[in-house]
């Protein structure tokens, strides 16, 4: 009997990447790929040491894992990997980063083919 919840799962990442997606270039070092992501925000609230709360918020990269191919191999995000958006006249660079002691991302789903990548805007300029 077929897996219906992977066969949904799969049907919902190539609806996404195919409508809800944008084309960003993922870096490492000198090695590049294009990747459809949609776009995601990840919001923390951390207490300071005098009790108020502080608010973070962080631009997340969502797509398949599969896709995101450096070097000629399927890679996993590492800390400090680049992700570039352009977006109209403007290129936005954003840097993979670590969140809370965690990794730079996680999957997004139980068999692994999605990636959801946190990152910190490093970068603005006209494109």
């Amino acid at each position: 009997m077929a897996d219906l919840l992977a066969t949904a799962a799969d049907r919902l990442g190539a609806t996404l990447k195919a409508h809800a997606s944008q084309t960003v270039v993922y870096r490492r070092g000198s090695d590049t790929c294009t990747w459809a992501a949609s776009i995601g925000e990840t919001v923390r609230a951390t207490e300071t040491a005098y009790g108020q709360l502080e608010e973070s918020r962080s631009r997340d990269f969502l797509g398949q894992a599969a896709d995101l191919v450096l070097a000629g191999s399927v890679a996993e995000p590492q800390e400090g990997d680049r992700i570039e958006q352009t977006v109209g006249a403007t290129k936005y660079t954003w840097e993979v980063l670590r969140q809370d002691q965690r990794s730079a991302f996680r999957y997004c789903d139980a068999r692994m083919t999605r990636l959801r990548i946190h990152t910190k805007l490093v970068k603005t300029e006209a494109a």
